[in-house]
């Protein structure tokens, strides 16, 4: 797994695919619900979907996320990543009601376990944004940016990088829609 973590920070996607199917084999050896067995499939799951294999990514986050649940619970926060990765791999097929019902249960975990301002929250808000922005519905993707922006404004204050890309992200709508920003309430 770290010689995968180091070759996906370098970008060398094919060796970090093939130093994750052999933590994969390694950890059949854990059992087939072991909990290490489905954190590696999860991460040979987005590699794959780095290189355009999504009905074959989608099959590994599958298997991830049911060793997952199983592992951990249905309500973990490992589970809505998971949720969320397998969400991606449907939007890159054009699957939008599966994606979107992926993402509101990951969102709705993660506001269950970490509470309502917390920023995996806004993170989960914003992947459901950028759902709708890529669907047309402005209304609905700018509701999701800016619940996002306001948690990460309240954590981070206005000048961080998050929130700057959560600004960034709610103009990208607005823009798309035609329309000019609402005024600033500060």
């Amino acid at each position: 797994m770290k010689a995968a973590s180091k070759a996906l920070a370098e970008s060398r996607y094919a060796e970090a695919e093939r130093w994750l199917r052999t933590a994969v084999k390694e950890a059949e050896k854990f059992g087939p619900e072991d909990r290490r067995l489905g954190t590696t499939l999860s991460s040979l799951g987005a590699v794959v979907g780095y290189r355009g294999a999504y009905v074959q990514a989608e099959q590994l986050y599958q298997r991830s996320l049911a060793i997952t649940e199983k592992a951990v619970g249905p309500g973990h926060v490992r589970v809505a990543d998971g949720l969320t990765g397998l969400a991606q791999m449907f939007q890159m097929q054009g699957k939008v009601t599966e994606a979107q019902q992926l993402l509101e249960r990951a969102l709705a975990i993660r506001e269950k376990v970490l509470g309502p301002e917390h920023p995996d929250v806004a993170d989960g808000l914003n992947n459901l944004g950028a759902l709708y922005k890529s669907q047309g519905n402005y209304e609905k993707a700018e509701l999701y940016y800016q619940r996002s922006l306001v948690i990460l404004e309240k954590i981070y204050g206005p000048f961080h990088l998050r929130v700057a890309n959560a600004v960034s992200n709610l103009g990208s709508v607005y823009g798309s829609a035609g329309r000019a920003a609402k005024p600033s309430r500060s």
